[in-house]
């Protein structure tokens, strides 16, 4: 992993350690200091350095290691789903899913439902 300043990290948090928002000031330290920044523990900023690729230890995983967040969204919209166990496209509204119902060769509507999707950025792909 690259660390670069225009992404978000927090700690990787192991077993049972709080996973911790973390700030990365500069990526231009020397080979075994790569990374300058720090990290939110109790209420106050603790300075860290990582290496290069956002290690806290080079040679083991270690709660306080770099790991990226990557943005989130939250879409909720409405799907007439069919008889068969298919279903229709995510409309913005139940007006316009139930608009698209109405025009639709297709009459074996089982219900509308709305539903919501909350995902991360590259989910899936």
């Amino acid at each position: 992993m690259k660390i670069s300043m225009d992404k978000k990290y927090e700690t990787r948090g192991l077993a049972g350690c709080n996973i911790l928002p973390a700030k990365i000031y500069s990526v231009e330290g020397n080979q075994s200091d790569y990374i300058h920044g720090a990290v939110l523990r109790n209420g106050k900023w603790m300075c860290i350095n990582w290496t290069q690729d956002g290690k806290f230890l080079k040679h083991r995983d270690h709660e306080y290691d770099l790991v990226e967040v990557k943005e989130r969204k939250k879409v909720e919209g409405w799907v007439n789903v069919y008889q068969d166990n298919t279903y229709g496209n995510l409309w913005s509204t139940k007006g316009e899913a139930d608009a698209r119902r109405e025009t639709s060769e297709r009459k074996d509507v089982f219900a509308c439902v709305k539903i919501t999707i909350d995902c991360e950025q590259g989910e899936g792909l």
